[in-house]
This record gives structure tokens, C-alpha cells and sequence, in this order.
């Protein structure tokens, strides 16, 4: 195998997780190449700060606020977010989003902070990285009105049907996939052998989602393997191949080189 990895989402700024220093030394040897650290509160944004200074060529800053995280006052943090932004080089917006499978309770929060910091995004031509768990019908319904004025990014841990991935594709937006893709009970392989390799990227949401054969432990970028493989499977190619197609999707989304 002769292609690097570069992975779209992993929060391997977490301290208590990870020793980075380690870490960063087994991602260049194992060819990471590109790993993108989202955030999920303002707090994060000093951790992924401290982990870019260490590799700025290996690592990659975003912005945001996990909906899990979204209360009454966050047009407060929108000031936050849009200020910080014009102080540091982010290279994307995230992660933002919509997860009713917790939180019903703050829906409305929930939709509008996401509409105000897409309009953040749209503004600074920021690429967004997306979450969305169980609000399927407003996300589209919000994407597919600010997708008119120029919104791209990741659907981050796609694992939805056949339908709403083309919806999201006719946005423009690509499909972040992880490591459900490699779980014996997921749909997200059927689904997958439906659509082009051109519509997604790889991840790993580390520490979360570690693929087969080490669900259940803690996830790292050094697993994006597992993910190639898998899809390789998928479209009967090889891993360098997928690598190939997933990381020009990856570098165009979010201007890295």
C-alpha cells in the first residue's frame, strides 16, 4: 500500500485518552498523514490549539459545539465562535448539528444555533463538519436552504438509509464514514454499493466507534485501516484506491494540501 490516510474527524485531543506525543509518533509511522481534530464545546478549542502546535503539517483545527452542548444563551457562543475565527486558521466549522436522541428538549436551541453558525460558515466560506442523530427532516430542511448560498461540508458518521444519502449528496455535501460501516448488524455496507466512492470521506470519530475487530475499545486514527479495508470490500477495489478517491474528496472539502 502506497496511498497515506487522512482522517475527516477524531478528537484526539482528549488528554485523559491519549498520550499525543506517543500517538503522533505512531501516526507518522503507520502514514496518517492528515488528521482533523472537531470540537465539541468552546473549552475544546485550547486543547486542539495546544495538539496543532505540536504538528501543524499532521494536524488540523475546526470550531464548534456538539448539539449535546447547545443551551438558552448560545447566541453567546456564536460571538465566540465568529470572533475566534478571525484570530486563528480554522479550516472548518465544526462539530454542529442536530441530535434529538437525547435532548428533544432543546430542539429549539438546537435549531437555531445550527442556523446561525451555518450562516457563520457561509460567511467566513468555512466547509462544515455535521452531526445529526435522529433529526433527519429539519437537518435536510435547514442544509437544503443554506446549501443555496454556498454551504459545503461533511455529514459526519453517516449511517442513515439509501434516501437520505442522496439527498445530501444533492446537496453538495459529502458522506463522513467510519467505524460502523465494519459492524455485522450496520446497513451503512448495502447503502454504500449504492453510491459512488466520490461522495465520501473517511473518519473515525476517536476515541468512539473503534471498528471490528476492536469495537468496544478506545479508537484512534491508526484504525482508519480497518475502514479502508472494509470498503474496499465494497466496491471489490483496492484500499489504495479508496484512499486515493476519499482523500482527494477530503482535500478538496476542506483545502488542505
Amino acid at each position: 500500500m502506497n496511498s497515506y490516510f487522512i482522517d475527516t474527524h477524531a478528537h484526539l485531543y482528549e488528554k485523559d485518552v491519549y498520550n499525543i506525543k506517543d500517538l503522533i509518533f505512531s501516526l507518522l509511522q503507520n502514514n496518517i498523514k492528515h488528521v482533523l481534530l472537531p470540537g465539541t464545546c468552546i473549552s475544546d478549542d485550547i486543547l486542539i490549539k495546544q495538539t496543532v502546535s505540536l504538528n501543524n503539517k499532521l494536524f488540523f483545527p475546526m470550531i464548534g459545539v456538539h448539539p449535546d452542548n447547545i443551551k438558552e444563551d448560545y447566541k453567546n457562543e456564536i460571538k465566540i465562535i465568529y470572533n475566534k475565527i478571525s484570530d486563528y486558521n480554522y479550516i472548518a466549522i465544526g462539530e454542529v448539528g442536530l441530535d434529538y436522541y437525547n435532548n428533544k428538549d432543546t430542539r429549539e436551541y438546537q435549531i437555531g444555533f445550527l442556523n446561525d453558525i451555518l450562516d457563520v460558515a457561509i460567511d467566513t466560506k468555512l466547509p462544515v463538519s455535521i452531526h445529526c442523530r435522529c433529526a433527519f427532516d429539519d437537518m435536510y430542511n435547514i442544509l437544503k436552504e443554506k446549501s443555496k448560498r454556498g454551504l459545503k461540508g461533511v455529514i459526519h458518521c453517516f449511517t442513515g438509509s439509501i434516501d437520505e444519502a442522496k439527498k445530501y449528496i444533492d446537496l453538495g455535501f459529502y458522506l463522513g464514514i467510519g467505524g460502523i460501516v465494519t459492524f455485522k448488524n450496520s446497513n451503512l455496507q448495502k447503502v454504500l454499493s449504492e453510491l459512488s466512492l466520490d461522495n465520501i470521506v473517511l473518519e473515525t470519530d476517536s476515541p468512539y466507534l473503534s471498528p471490528e475487530p476492536l469495537r468496544g475499545k478506545v479508537n484512534s486514527s491508526l484504525n482508519l485501516v480497518y475502514i479502508a479495508n472494509c470498503i474496499s470490500n465494497i466496491y471489490n477495489i483496492k484500499i489504495d484506491d479508496v484512499l486515493l478517491s476519499t482523500n482527494q474528496n477530503a482535500k478538496k472539502i476542506f483545502n488542505i494540501i
